[in-house]
């Protein structure tokens, strides 16, 4: 972990870059691999701290058109709605989405930690 206390900005961006080049860009790949392989299976990805636990299931957007009748115009007019599919999981947004969303979930960990 680099050391931030008592540095510049400049001194400690280096420290970050040396970190996230040889500690994160690995767990990327790894969390990565883990997405693309739930993926694969269909099965949600699910993130478990001791606080909470998290499960990601991204559904295909499905547009159905209704008609709305507008009071101003006085007129029909068609609308699309994007609805989540029921069956169908959308295996790009959860391959894609994995890793950030586990930063986000070990940032939540952390805030609660120090709570």
């Amino acid at each position: 972990m680099p050391i931030v206390y008592g540095k510049t900005l400049m001194s400690a961006a280096e420290d970050i870059q040396y970190f996230w080049k040889d500690h994160v860009m690995e767990m990327e790949y790894l969390v990565r691999l883990i997405g693309w392989f739930s993926s694969i299976l269909e099965t949600p990805v699910l993130y478990v701290t001791p606080f909470f636990s998290t499960s990601k299931n991204f559904m295909v957007m499905e547009a159905h058109s209704i008609g709305v009748y507008d009071e101003i115009k006085k007129r029909k007019r068609k609308v699309t709605l994007r609805v989540p599919s029921k069956v169908k999981r959308d295996r790009r947004k959860n391959e894609i989405s994995t890793f950030v969303n586990f930063i986000h979930q070990k940032h939540a960990y952390i805030a609660m930690r120090v709570v």
